[in-house]
């Protein structure tokens, strides 16, 4: 199984960042995906950054990516995992946004089991602190067809 880790966005994506500019959500996410991949790592999975530029790179370069993993091992073999840093607003002001959610493809899939340790993990390292949830479906992930995992 090869788990990809893709840390959001590039430094030079417009916006994503405090009003104040000091907040840039891809120096967080770079940290995040590394530290994930090095203790997948070290517990025996093949786990690899996705992009490990600092700069932008095009989601067409991010799909073809994954693609070429999934040609390789066959798509049920791959699992991505994509970081962000969220924040509310884009009218320059600080708002009180907080709390962690999980988005998956659309439907019951093997991102759903992934998702279930994830929400497991978030209610046993981040109490306190708001779990965004959605049970429509009967589990708690989110779901929603991204982009990025549209292409493969």
């Amino acid at each position: 199984m090869k788990i990809l880790i893709d840390p959001g966005h590039g430094r030079n994506t417009p916006g994503k960042c405090s009003p104040d500019g000091r907040f840039r959500e891809y120096q967080y996410t770079r940290e995040i995906a590394a530290a994930v991949v090095a203790r997948l790592q070290a517990l025996g999975h093949d786990a690899e950054v996705l992009v490990p530029e600092f700069e932008d790179i095009p989601l067409s370069e991010r799909v073809r990516r994954i693609n070429a993993w999934c040609r390789r091992l066959g798509k049920d073999h791959v699992v991505l995992v994509s970081v962000h840093v969220d924040a509310a607003g884009s009218d320059g002001q600080r708002h009180t946004a907080a709390g962690w959610s999980c988005y998956t493809s659309p439907g019951q899939t093997a991102g759903d089991r992934l998702a279930d340790c994830l929400y497991r993990a978030a209610e046993k390292h981040l109490q306190g602190h708001k779990i965004r949830t959605d049970y429509s479906d009967g589990d708690a992930d989110k779901e929603a067809c991204f982009a990025l995992w549209r292409g493969y």
